[in-house]
């Protein structure tokens, strides 16, 4: 149900519960290596829309950990529609550009991680953009717990 984010939502669930867990020493994440372009922006826009949707049911303690378009989003709804088109326009420029440069060229990691967040902006947005159809009440800030 949440994606890239069931892990953090079981741990979350485990620390709630009074169980102890931590990292084991000396251990690493592996991702496979996207080859791809077309299927990392897809894959980057689901983890996206997965990141908001688990801020929306489960809000983290700091606010600071929230993704920036919650407060946004709720300054501006009706802009959603046409912020969506302008990231999904960026991400076709920014496709094609990625597709006919070399490798060498200076510019070449800046813009492919333009295409990292462009494509994470764009799944919050999509989510938002649910969110608010599903639902005829305004969208809010999630609520936090109270500071001990």
């Amino acid at each position: 149900m949440y994606g890239h984010f069931s892990e953090l939502m079981m741990g979350q669930r485990l620390q709630s519960e009074g169980k102890a867990f931590g990292y084991a020493d000396e251990s690493f994440v592996a991702h496979y290596n996207q080859t791809c372009l077309k299927t990392l922006i897809s894959e980057l826009t689901v983890y996206g829309f997965h990141e908001c949707h688990s801020n929306h049911h489960f809000p983290p303690d700091d606010p600071d950990f929230l993704c920036e378009e919650w407060q946004w989003y709720r300054d501006k709804p009706e802009e959603i529609s046409r912020t969506i088109q302008r990231h999904q326009r960026r991400l076709r420029w920014l496709y094609a550009v990625l597709m006919i440069s070399p490798r060498s060229t200076p510019w070449f990691f800046s813009y492919y991680s333009e295409t990292w967040e462009t494509s994470i902006r764009a799944g919050r947005l999509k989510y938002l953009r649910e969110m608010a159809k599903s639902t005829s009440t305004p969208i809010s800030m999630p609520k936090h717990p109270a500071a001990a």
